[in-house]
């Protein structure tokens, strides 16, 4: 069986992350790290720090999106990824058996040195890491960057009797799909420079990965999902549209179906929608895991709603989280869906099969009350909710700068420029003579 998620917090020295808020800057993805090429495989309880700034990264980065494979595994374990020169934290972001080779996407804050380190617990794994992309603080005069949450939706299912987009469009070996982002689900039909994508392969008949870049621009050379014959894998993708408003998705091997579904979407700075939010780093931390809570278990068609929003240094007004959702203890062939609560979407964020140990990254959109629910399929699994960040809306908190001229013989009044986070009290000000 696959290594329970997260382990015990080892003693390092803590070196403090940035508070910036960020906006995201998408990449054509490229590889970091390959450790079959660099003789640097991690032992069981090994760990790596890879330097993630620099090129096309700036040292004012505050944290990066990865694209995370282990390979060449020899034993159930789990990787976890944090920043550099914080104490290992008790969660983990990928988890597998021996044998598999498993992505996941992360988005992790920079530590020190502007590096990233990777913790494997058990046997020894190959990793390749690709960046897809980065946050920093937002250029002064322009909104791109910002990320808009949504309600999940689903915009492709190659399944024949899907009825929804592309559906009996299933890939060949060697094939690729285009698939409409903007103007699909609820994003619009322009200001979109990138969009958040869950992307699910099903109906797998041989080994085989998939790619997912923007449409009209050439295969990047990596991979976003990696299966054998007979699974059914999801990961979270990050990818830049194309000029048409499309994204491309290319199998190497075998047939596939694909499902995508939609989270959410960055701006190109055209626009500022109103729930327009930027992205704040916290030193990740485990939020619920339901094999330590009486009665949390999932059964078959079971939903658990939790708090978010003003928890374990979550912002009050967080319009969605960054968090790894895993199952485990898992009875049946089964999925999450993760969503703000309501009506629950036609829609995926986690698939499993009997007795695995499954994780995937979400950036969760919380509902009205600063929850986000989680659905569960059929048998049981236990949840396990690691946070990384969160975003919250540009015109909601935050700081206002203030900025009071008067005449030099006023006395009895202290005035001074800003920010200030509110003010309180009763003022009496005389009249502003020339």
């Amino acid at each position: 069986t696959a290594a329970k998620p997260g382990a015990e917090a080892d003693n390092s020295v803590e070196a403090p992350l940035s508070t910036a808020t960020g906006a995201y800057t998408a990449l054509s993805p490229t590889r970091l790290l390959d450790t079959r090429s660099t003789g640097q495989t991690l032992p069981a309880g090994g760990s790596l720090s890879l330097t993630v700034t620099g090129g096309s990264v700036p040292s004012g980065a505050t944290a990066v999106a990865l694209n995370v494979t282990v390979t060449d595994t020899t034993a159930g374990s789990f990787l976890s990824v944090y920043p550099a020169g914080e104490t290992r934290p008790l969660l983990s972001n990928l988890n597998w058996v021996a044998g598999e080779t498993v992505p996941n996407m992360v988005m992790v804050p920079i530590g020190s040195g502007g590096q990233v380190t990777f913790y494997n617990n058990t046997g020894s794994t190959d990793v390749v890491v690709d960046l897809e992309g980065y946050f920093a603080p937002e250029a002064t005069g322009t909104t791109a960057g910002s990320y808009v949450p949504l309600a999940p939706a689903r915009i492709t299912d190659t399944r024949p009797a899907s009825q929804e987009p592309n559906s009996g469009d299933t890939l060949g070996p060697g094939s690729t799909l285009d698939v409409q982002v903007a103007g699909a689900g609820d994003v619009p039909s322009a200001g979109v420079t990138a969009a958040l994508l869950n992307v699910t392969v099903t109906d797998t008949t041989s080994s085989s990965f998939l790619a997912v870049y923007p449409q009209g621009t050439a295969y990047p050379g990596s991979s976003n999902l990696n299966w054998l014959g007979g699974e059914t894998v999801a990961n979270r993708v990050v990818v830049p549209v194309g000029t048409s408003g499309e994204v491309e998705l290319f199998n190497n091997a075998g047939s596939t179906d694909v499902v995508v579904d939609v989270d959410g979407y960055f701006t190109n700075g055209s626009s500022t929608p109103t729930t327009a939010s930027l992205f704040s780093p916290i030193t990740p931390v485990r939020v619920l895991d339901t094999r330590n809570t009486t009665g949390q278990t999932l059964g078959p068609g079971a939903t658990l709603t939790q708090a978010m929003a003003g928890v374990d240094g979550i912002a009050s007004n967080a319009s969605a989280v960054v968090t790894n959702v895993t199952a485990t203890d898992t009875t049946a062939a089964s999925f999450f869906t993760v969503y703000p609560g309501g009506t629950m979407p036609l829609a995926s964020d986690v698939n499993w099969g009997p007795g695995q140990t499954v994780p995937n990254l979400t950036v969760a959109t919380l509902g009205g009350t600063g929850a986000l629910s989680v659905y569960n399929h059929s048998g049981s699994a236990d949840l396990v909710i690691d946070a990384f960040g969160y975003f919250a809306p540009e015109t909601s908190g935050g700081t206002v700068p203030i900025s009071v001229e008067y005449p030099l013989n006023w006395s009895g009044y202290a005035v001074e420029s800003g920010p200030y986070t509110s003010v309180t009290g009763t003022f009496t000000v005389p009249s502003l003579v020339d």
